[in-house]
Order: structure tokens, then sequence, then C-alpha cells
């Protein structure tokens, strides 16, 4: 029945996923597996009372199993390290329910089981940026992951992603320069990077981060239209006519590279 649940919940069949965990724990109550597999398929239907349930019975099974490993029997449990996870579902939980203190302990009691500490803080500001969209509380956790790992680029693209979300583009543009000098290859990054400078009138970083694109893409829509606009600012029409010729050529349908070229000319 498990090895059923497990294969529905890969599938997105929450549902079946559900029912059959439930048939497991019928056969086998002290199951570690199935309760981890209906607190993850309540999480993904943002049913908040389900994932306390559940989550609270994983933790509390977690914990006797590690004091009394050979009670298991033939059982085999192969989520005993997801102990994090699940706490940090449970943080999701009171945070539904509006209790915050509840929330921060939980969060608190996974960063302190995991060896991975930034990873949960980034785990849980990225969940608040994307699906609960408290932006308070997401910029709070990235900046703890920031400090768990200054280095780590994922963190530094997450909070370049909130600070576009809430409209602080001098943020933006600092997070996007770190991960430009850290030496990023994401072309996506180096255009954001390239148009932010472009609107913030500071031309140099714009072409520096153009050069990188037009490294790694040498035909790359936005790159020939970006500096078609750079050099329509730096007010060398020839340059800029010959972007936007090679923009067009790249993507024809686009509307803003004649609109431009009719500026121009």
């Amino acid at each position: 029945h498990y090895n059923a649940a497990i294969a529905f919940f890969r599938m997105g069949n929450l549902e079946q996923a559900r029912f059959y965990s439930l048939r497991a724990l019928d056969k086998f109550p002290k199951h570690l597996d199935s309760y981890y597999t209906l607190a993850m398929a309540a999480a993904e239907k943002k049913e908040w009372e389900e994932v306390l349930r559940y989550g609270k019975h994983y933790l509390e099974l977690l914990g006797f199993y590690e004091e009394n490993p050979d009670q298991a029997g033939l059982i085999i449990n192969n989520t005993m390290k997801e102990g994090p996870s699940i706490n940090v579902l449970i943080g999701h939980a009171f945070h539904a329910r509006g209790n915050h203190d509840e929330m921060e302990r939980y969060y608190r009691n996974a960063c302190k089981l995991s060896d991975d500490k930034w990873q949960v803080w980034w785990n849980i500001g990225t969940f608040h940026m994307d699906r609960s969209e408290d932006f308070t509380l997401a910029r709070h956790y990235l900046e703890l992951a920031l400090q768990e790992s200054p280095e780590e680029q994922s963190v530094w693209y997450m909070l370049a992603k909130l600070n576009s979300k809430t409209g602080t583009i001098d943020e933006e543009k600092k997070c996007l320069e770190y991960l430009y000098n850290a030496g990023t290859q994401d072309v996506m990054v180096l255009n954001r990077l390239a148009s932010l400078s472009l609107d913030l009138s500071d031309l140099t970083a714009a072409r520096r981060a153009l050069d990188a694109v037009m490294n790694l893409d040498p035909a790359n829509y936005l790159a020939f239209y970006h500096r078609g606009i750079l050099h329509k600012l730096q007010n060398i029409p020839d340059k800029a006519i010959e972007a936007f010729s090679r923009a067009i050529e790249i993507s024809p349908q686009e509307a803003s590279p004649w609109m431009h070229l009719g500026e121009i000319t």
C-alpha cells in the first residue's frame, strides 16, 4: 500500500496517495513513512489542520524510533531524516493559523535538526515569497539563509526575485550585481541586470552585463535590444540602429525595436 501511495504522490494524485497511506496505517499503525506522506499531501493541498495532525504523529513516532530502533521490526522507514521537513511544514501550518510563536518554534527546530541550515531558511523564505506571499517573513528568512551561507548564489537570486516583487529595484540590482561578480552564467539574470542598470542610468553596469550575455549567447534577442537602448542613451545612433536591426532579425514579431528605430530615424 505504501509503495502505491508514493507512486500516486509523485504523479500528483494526492487523494489516492492519502487513501493508500491510510490503508498502510491500517496494517501497521506505527509506519513512519505513511505519516510523512500524509503530511506532505496535506501541505500540497493547503490543508493545514491535517498537516498539524499527521506532522505531529510523524514527529512523535520519529522520536520513538530514534530511541528504540529495534521496534520497527521488518518495516523499513525511509523518512527517518525528514524531521526538518516536517518541522517546516508544521511551521507553515501555524503561520496559516496566525500563531507566529509556534511557527517560529518549529522553524527553529527544523534548523537545529538540519546539517544544511541555510537550506532550511532558504526553503522557508521561498515558501513565504511564492506561496504565502508574506514578503516580510520571506525577507527575514532569506536574510537568515544569507547569514548562514553568504556566498550561496541561490540565496542572492531569491533575494533579487523578492526585491523585484516588492519594487525595491536598487536592492534587486545589488543582488544581481553580486551574481554577476560571482560569475553567473544565467542569461536571464544578466539581462535583468542590464535592464535595471539602463533604467537607473548605470550605463557601465549595463554594458558589462550585456557583454557577458553575448559571450554566453551571441544571438540573444534581449541582449541586442538592450544594447540598442544603451547606444541610444549614449547618443550613438548608428550602433543603436545596428543593434535594434539585429534584434528584429532574431525576433521580428517584437514591436519594441521597431518603435525605437522609428524614433531614431
